[in-house]
């Protein structure tokens, strides 16, 4: 089990199908002195648009599409936009690709949480939501090696439990929360 992080410097979350309604949930319980950067790679097809302004409406965060070669900002939440892998550069900041679909999935969650992993290390607590495939699991696993946290909505909640009851049942989850405890949670770790 990893500690709990005191400040981390990316929040990252990620999920699949049942995520977007906790997602909108979560940000929307963030306040507006919020500054953690926040990424999100969400499995949207690739004509989805607009999903950053559904995610925005009664939040007091910023949420944007990610753009290619952008800085994250503090304050800031960052969706991976529909068809487009999202990765870190070694000067933390975003590119989108366009390569080939990994687990079905472009973005994949794998590909964008071991691109932040290597440069976030252990300033990295991942968050996974809902999803009904097993995307997320190796880039967990390889997250945790660089000291990342990681918290998982509890499966009992999850309108699909494949993605986190994978993460727990391979002990791959320091904590396991209701939406609720997650937001909790992640305002602790603003204070």
């Amino acid at each position: 089990m990893h500690a709990a992080l005191k400040k981390p410097e990316l929040i990252f979350m990620g999920g699949s199908a049942g995520a977007l309604s906790v997602l909108k949930k979560i940000l929307n319980s963030l306040p507006s002195s919020w500054k953690t950067p926040i990424v999100v790679v969400i499995h949207l097809k690739e004509d989805c648009v607009g999903i950053d302004s559904v995610l925005q409406y009664k939040s007091a965060v910023k949420v944007k599409e990610a753009e290619d070669k952008e800085v994250l900002q503090n304050g800031h939440v960052y969706i991976a936009p529909g068809g487009y892998h999202l990765v870190f550069e070694k000067d933390r900041s975003m590119s989108l690709l366009m390569d080939e679909p990994l687990n079905f999935s472009r973005p994949s969650i794998d590909l964008c949480l071991e691109t932040a992993a290597r440069r976030f290390k252990n300033g990295l607590q991942v968050i996974i939501l809902s999803g009904a495939n097993a995307d997320g699991t190796a880039g967990v696993r390889y997250a945790r090696q660089f000291g990342a946290g990681v918290w998982v909505q509890k499966p009992e909640e999850c309108e699909y439990k494949e993605m986190t009851g994978t993460l727990i049942s391979e002990g791959l989850a320091d904590k396991s929360y209701e939406s609720k405890k997650i937001i909790e949670e992640l305002i602790k770790l603003e204070l």
